[in-house]
């Protein structure tokens, strides 16, 4: 606040103070009293700045690269930190956020921490598989392979609408022991190749996998125009989907 509006309210209190009796307001009262109260609380401090330290000017405005860094040295801020480190409040940075179409996520849980020597590891051979995929690419040639129960009763699990604090619908899980059947699927990077359901009396032995193999070669040669004319070899990579 300015020196001329200080010296106002200390005006006003005394005019209201002398005509209280007289139906002055005791709501004005109370707020110019408030006013000179925090003043003098800023003087008893040291702080003898009558100046304003926020003016009712434009509204600080920040750019999209400022949150974008925030985010890059640590994505897991709340809000709340956010509108701190920027100097602006939470609102303005749940706006912002809609507004760049970021969304909060839980994060994904995994075996281990990698350590840095993997870290250099995974990325020394990413940027190896990538400089072959430039030089000739070999994607399309790898075709993954696995196994998994599907069961019959497989019901979808949504999310539904309820008041704050109260319990959300319940679902049962599925039974480990119910009707199911063993899926043997092959895919490629451009979708599904081969599948076939196995027959509950069969599992998987060393010659269903060989006839598994056969069926599939015929369905490569049927789709991969390259595979039948013996110009691409394919990458088999078995249970790694």
């Amino acid at each position: 606040m300015n020196a001329n509006k200080l010296i106002k309210q200390i005006y006003t209190v005394k005019v209201c103070d002398a005509h209280l009796n007289k139906g002055c307001s005791r709501k004005l009262y109370a707020e110019q009293i408030g006013g000179i109260l925090k003043e003098f609380q800023c003087f008893k401090n040291g702080d003898f700045d009558v100046e304003d330290k926020h003016g009712g000017g434009r509204k600080k405005v920040f750019k999209d690269a400022e949150l974008e860094a925030l985010f890059d040295r640590d994505s897991c801020q709340t809000q709340q930190e956010l509108a701190g480190s920027l100097g602006v409040k939470q609102q303005a940075i749940s706006k912002h956020l809609k507004v760049m179409g970021i969304i909060q996520k839980q994060r994904h849980w995994v075996p281990y921490e990698l350590k840095q020597r993997d870290v250099e590891r995974h990325s020394f051979v990413c940027e190896q598989l990538l400089a072959r995929q430039r030089q000739k690419g070999f994607l399309h040639r790898i075709v993954t392979g696995d196994e998994k129960w599907v069961h019959y009763d497989n019901p979808e699990r949504r999310k539904s609408w309820g008041y704050p604090g109260h319990v959300s619908t319940l679902m049962a899980k599925l039974n480990i022991h119910s009707s199911k059947v063993m899926l043997s699927i092959w895919c490629d990077q451009l979708g599904v190749v081969y599948y076939e359901l196995l027959k509950l009396t069969e599992t998987i032995t060393g010659d269903c996998y060989r006839t598994q193999l056969t069926r599939l070669s015929r369905a490569l040669k049927d789709k991969w125009r390259q595979y039948n004319e013996r110009h691409d070899k394919v990458i088999l990579q078995y249970d790694n989907t």
